[in-house]
Parts: structure tokens; C-alpha cells; sequence
């Protein structure tokens, strides 16, 4: 259910932002979904860390690791072409942020 909450935010997103991304330069649609979905990670990782005093911070976190599990899941099904290595370290640090965040206390 918090995954799912998760999605409806990323696709109910304005959809002009969209264009005005995709006019600036030209990347293959898998490429451009990837690049949201990186940043849909940073901003999940970041309302985790935002939360982590309040009683939303298991479902931050939990909505976090879903978004970087999307990330890196579209990450390996990304063409050679298009894996290159500012992208590989940057999904590192991303999960790193990620597992730095503590557990939940229950």
C-alpha cells in the first residue's frame, strides 16, 4: 500500500515539466524515465530523513527503499549505451544515503 502511494506520486506529476525537460536535450525514453525516477529516490530518501522523528518515518522509509529499488531495477535494464559511470556512482551513493537511514522503531 505504501508502494503504491509511492507510484501515484510519480505519475501524477504535471505533465509540463515533462515536455519542458525532454525540449532541452535528447535522451531515449528509458533514459528520461530513469532520470525521474533517480530523482523521485532523492526526493523519497530525503522526506525520509525529513521524518525520522515523527510516526511517518517507517512509511518514508519504506516508500524510500521501493524508490530506489525502481531506480536501480530500471538501471539494469538500461541499453550498454546509456549505463555510463557518473550514473553507477551516483546509484551508490544513493543507496548508501539510503542504508545509513536507521530502522523504525516499532
Amino acid at each position: 500500500m505504501v508502494t503504491r502511494r509511492w507510484w501515484q506520486k510519480l505519475y501524477h506529476r504535471s505533465g509540463s515539466s515533462t515536455a519542458a525537460a525532454a525540449s532541452t536535450r535528447t535522451i531515449s525514453p528509458i533514459m528520461y524515465e530513469f532520470e525521474h525516477l533517480y530523482q523521485m529516490a532523492m526526493e523519497e530518501i530525503g522526506y525520509a530523513i525529513d521524518s525520522q522523528t515523527s510516526s511517518y518515518y517507517a512509511y518514508d522509509l519504506e516508500d524510500a527503499q521501493a524508490a530506489v529499488q525502481a531506480c536501480i531495477q530500471l538501471y539494469n535494464q538500461l541499453p550498454i549505451t546509456d549505463k555510463w559511470n557518473p550514473w553507477a556512482e551516483a546509484l551508490q551513493q544513493l543507496q548508501t544515503r539510503l542504508d545509513a537511514l536507521p530502522l523504525p522503531i516499532n
